[in-house]
């Protein structure tokens, strides 16, 4: 079975929770959109733990965009703006992390990080699933922080774009009226699909309760929970 998650920022507990739900195997293939670093606690582990796995596949995030623009910097200038902007979206937990690894282990993180694809295809059944953080584009930058509206058209005529990045109650405009009816009904954020895409962010790193870290499964496009 293949699956796919995306912005998991830090939350092990919810990371580990979603491969016992969906009991995730050696046989399986999971892909994991972007953002699996920052406002967590837990970034660094996960990064680690998806190293050890050849099934786990993971795509460029902004948030690990900003972590490999940071660890990579030319100069001490650009590596302080790096650094200001990593900080400013959550990325100080997972720096301090970083930081207490081994030289080798921060070598090769930073490398991992650098060589991490900015969008993958993949087909199942006769069906192609591109996945892409933000949003397809003509720059990487584009790409990892560029949000869409639920009126944003699929820029391709045969292919199921599937992203994360934008969070679901982003697309309903006004976020806290989407959440308050959430509450008053006992519900919670789901995957949106949208006419020109699927948004799988639903809030996981959000810190609204009634936000989840979702998991697709592509084989059947059932929907998981955490």
């Amino acid at each position: 079975m293949k699956y796919i998650m995306s912005d998991i920022h830090g939350n092990w507990d919810k990371y580990k929770s979603i491969l016992q739900l969906i009991e995730f195997s050696e046989e399986d293939e999971i892909y994991i959109i972007g953002d699996v670093i920052d406002r967590g606690a837990h970034g660094i582990e996960i990064l680690m733990d998806i190293r050890k796995h050849s099934n786990v596949h993971l795509i460029m995030g902004n948030h690990e965009l900003m972590a490999v623009q940071t660890l990579l910097a030319k100069d001490e200038r650009e590596w302080e703006d790096k650094l200001d902007l990593w900080i400013m979206n959550g990325g100080g937990v997972t720096y301090c992390h970083f930081l207490a690894l081994s030289e080798a282990e921060q070598g090769e993180l930073a490398a991992f990080l650098a060589t991490l694809p900015d969008s993958m295809e993949i087909k199942i059944k006769g069906r192609t699933f591109h996945l892409v953080h933000g949003f397809p584009a003509n720059t990487l930058k584009k790409q990892v922080w560029t949000r869409p509206t639920l009126k944003t058209p699929n820029p391709f005529t045969n292919k199921t774009l599937i992203i994360g990045h934008t969070p679901v109650m982003l697309l309903h405009g006004d976020s806290d009226k989407y959440i308050r009816k959430l509450r008053k009904k006992g519900k919670h954020v789901k995957i949106k699909h949208a006419e020109g895409f699927i948004d799988i962010d639903c809030g996981c790193g959000s810190g609204v309760p009634e936000g989840r870290l979702a998991c697709l499964r592509l084989d059947d496009m059932k929907e998981f929970y955490v």
